[in-house]
């Protein structure tokens, strides 16, 4: 199997050094949903994970997203507020102005309700949680994981675009639109339709590190992105990702980054992994050039 494929095993008897009580704050939520039994759903959905800020009214949502240090994760909203007020476009303007919060819209299933959801899903949310459907405590949960890795993925791109070459950037956004936990070079291979040979070729043409690399960098970046702009630990980081601990991004952040997470939040988040990446001697850009494997 070709070199950082998979993000690494947890060692029988490792053990995790806690982070500061500062940095183990757990990320925030802004939700703006009325029923007594639906708050009630959500909250324990995220209880243990995360902090529910409930809201009745859009300018008290939009409020608490614009004054909230560190930032919320995500914001959880219906159709209407309590005033009848429709929160598609407070949606639309956060998507615009806080692009790495998270956006779920939270709506009523069925065709008479189609309106609702379309306006929601023509503000940009990310996700869609439909009443009594999806908002069970596990669902809910991988619904949260994977508007947060949304979010955060269109800003790691951004921030990609302006110091990765033309000729790479279709490879760079394929890595972030599939760099999860358990993709490897040959599945990203398949996904661009090339055999990994070729596309080892097109890594290298492109000045980029070898594929299996390539991914484990696009989900530090989401990782460091995570870490710096929302205040999240390490281990509430790796929930987001499916991990049940936050030593294989532990292990992969050192070996890849030489830093630590808690580093790596104070110096500047995002900003640093991407220097780290760009270095010529980064992780994966000087592996031995012998048969190309397809692990």
């Amino acid at each position: 199997m070709a070199a950082g494929n998979h993000l690494p095993k947890r060692r029988l008897g490792e053990s995790d050094p806690p982070e500061t009580p500062a940095s183990s704050v757990l990320p925030r939520i802004a939700a703006l949903v009325l029923g007594r039994l639906d708050r009630a759903r959500l909250q324990d959905a995220v209880r243990g994970t995360a902090i529910l800020e409930q809201v009745d009214r859009v300018a008290d949502l939009e409020r608490l997203v614009v004054r909230s240090v560190p930032r919320v994760s995500a914001v959880v909203a219906e159709p209407f507020d309590s005033h009848r007020t429709p929160t598609a476009p407070m949606l639309a303007r956060l998507k615009a102005e806080y692009p790495g919060v998270a956006l779920i819209g939270y709506c009523l299933p069925g065709h008479k309700h189609s309106s609702e959801i379309l306006a929601l899903a023509r503000a940009g949310v990310h996700e869609l949680v439909f009443r009594g459907i999806d908002d069970a405590t596990t669902t809910f949960q991988q619904t949260l994981a994977r508007a947060s890795q949304a979010s955060a993925s269109r800003e790691v791109l951004n921030a990609l675009r302006p110091v990765v070459s033309t000729d790479a950037l279709w490879i760079v956004e394929a890595c972030v639109q599939y760099a999860w936990p358990e993709l490897n070079s040959r599945e990203l291979a398949q996904a661009l339709g090339l055999n990994v040979k070729t596309l080892v070729k097109h890594c290298r043409a492109g000045g980029l590190p070898s594929p299996g690399a390539l991914l484990n960098w696009i989900r530090l970046m989401v990782v460091s992105y995570l870490l710096e702009a929302e205040g999240r630990a390490l281990e509430h980081v790796a929930t987001a990702f499916g991990l049940e601990s936050a030593s294989p991004l532990r292990n992969l952040l050192k070996r890849y980054t030489g830093m630590r997470a808690t580093e790596i939040r104070a110096g500047g988040g995002l900003r640093v992994v991407i220097n780290a990446f760009l270095r010529p001697d980064a992780f994966g850009r000087l592996e031995r050039r012998g048969p190309v494997t397809s692990g």
